[in-house]
């Protein structure tokens, strides 16, 4: 939701930082308030990790690690482990102050981990940080999510960040909350506030495959199909791939030579109007993957297009983000 929709008060409240006079909220079967109990904050067990990062000014590296080890009776990684998945050996005896937005943000998800926690709050973590530095850590978060099973509940009014972390979306606007809708619902709907921003897009949970070549180029499977994106460094075992709908060509002949190395047999599925001049085209790479395109009426007009109808799809390696 857009700022001052009620996104960190929910997250507050959550967290029993704040104690609305109406509530019923409740985890892993446990009641943490209702009319009759209001279960502190303390005995939550939940990591609250603030835009900011919320770290301790007046303590090194290492002291923020050390503060939320020594308060975890059963820790399942030491601080040396925390900190060379989360990057961070380099930097333990340095202050927090001379460290960069997103070495913060590692220092902050480190310090949750070793709290032992079992619900994470995440209040825009990526907002403050440069493009490089949001896709470092978006893949540090999604690593760490599937390896300790770590539910977590983000916050943002950012759908980039949306789609490249969740799985399931929650709409808030001036404090009223539509139905919980999975990520693939939320980005076939046309109207979804997902696309405010940038329009369409598609998301897709992709498995590397090739090592990197001198060309900077990383094969990755997305369903059947094998695609290149662009790899500056080396990949986590899943990766999760963008690509607006603005950025897909269709055609009906497949293409001789071009720039565009990923070119993909599709299905139309639907046909949908987007705005006065584009239609939204919902395709299918195969079953279980799905790929919108937004094109022009008149492409639409000149390539006859209905369901069912079998195209081509271009996409350039560098619009998978």
């Amino acid at each position: 939701g857009p700022s001052g929709s009620g996104k960190t008060l929910t997250l507050r409240c959550v967290a029993g930082l704040e104690r609305p006079r109406a509530a019923r909220i409740e985890f892993a079967g446990q009641r943490w308030q209702d009319a009759q109990q209001f279960v502190p904050a303390h005995r939550r067990q939940i990591a609250y990790v603030p835009q900011d990062g919320g770290l301790f000014a007046h303590l090194s590296v290492r002291g923020n690690l050390n503060y939320a080890l020594v308060r975890n009776q059963a820790p399942r990684l030491s601080l040396a482990d925390a900190a060379a998945r989360l990057q961070l050996t380099e930097l333990l005896d340095r202050s927090v102050t001379e460290l960069s937005g997103g070495q913060r943000q590692r220092v902050a998800l480190a310090r949750a981990l070793l709290a032992g926690s079992r619900l994470w709050l995440l209040d825009e973590p990526l907002s403050a940080l440069d493009r490089p530095a949001r896709q470092q850590i978006a893949n540090l978060l999604r690593r760490l999510l599937a390896e300790f099973e770590l539910p977590m509940l983000l916050v943002s009014h950012s759908a980039e960040e949306v789609e490249r972390l969740a799985d399931r979306v929650w709409p808030i606007q001036a404090g009223h909350s539509a139905p919980w809708r999975t990520l693939a619902q939320a980005l076939a709907d046309c109207q979804s506030p997902l696309h405010a921003e940038q329009g369409p897009a598609s998301v897709f949970d992709a498995i590397p495959l090739s090592t990197h070549t001198s060309e900077g180029l990383l094969q990755v499977a997305i369903g059947q199909a094998l695609c290149w994106v662009a790899a500056a460094e080396p990949p986590p075992p899943q990766l999760r791939l963008r690509i607006l709908a603005r950025d897909v060509v269709l055609a009906r002949d497949p293409p001789g030579r071009s720039s565009a190395l990923n070119v993909l047999p599709v299905l139309v599925t639907e046909v949908a109007d987007l705005d006065s001049a584009s239609v939204l085209v919902r395709c299918e790479i195969d079953a279980d993957t799905p790929l919108l395109a937004a094109i022009t009426r008149r492409s639409a007009r000149l390539l006859e297009l209905k369901p069912g109808q079998k195209l081509w799809a271009q996409i350039k390696t560098t619009a998978l983000d």
